[in-house]
């Protein structure tokens, strides 16, 4: 991605670290009993990810859970992540619902939200032009 706008280098940044430490949090939970916590995670990872994206363009994030919303942004400017709607469709009802009495999720719905995690987190990072490993600091 070219032409990041200095004022805005550390909330991509930022984002970015937080987004990875909801990543390493799904690679270190254990499932089948913290198939919920996963599910959030990885909702997590992808809101982060999407709103460095849309810091990147030097817009300010909407302040929602919302992965369609957000999408919506990134989407003017990358039509690249228009292929991963169906993977936050999958994700979205995690930043909430999982949380609360009106939603479950299962170890399967768990190995799911892994990996359209992995594929939005791809492609988050691919659009960022960051490196495929790279350690969060601490």
């Amino acid at each position: 991605m070219s032409g990041k706008p200095d004022e805005h280098a550390y909330d991509v940044v930022e984002l970015v670290r937080k987004a990875e430490l909801d990543y390493l949090t799904v690679q270190r939970l254990e499932l089948p009993l913290l198939a919920e916590v996963i599910c959030f995670h990885c909702q997590q990872c992808a809101e982060k990810y999407l709103k460095a994206l849309v810091s990147a363009h030097g817009e300010v994030p909407e302040r929602t859970h919302d992965l369609l919303v957000l999408h919506a942004r990134v989407d003017a400017y990358e039509s690249a992540v228009e292929g991963l709607l169906p993977d936050l469709a999958l994700l979205n009802p995690f930043a909430v619902a999982v949380r609360y009495a009106e939603g479950t999720a299962d170890t399967d719905m768990a190995h799911q939200a892994i990996e359209a995690m992995e594929r939005v987190r791809n492609a988050a990072r691919d659009l960022l032009n960051l490196e495929d490993a790279r350690e969060v600091e601490r």
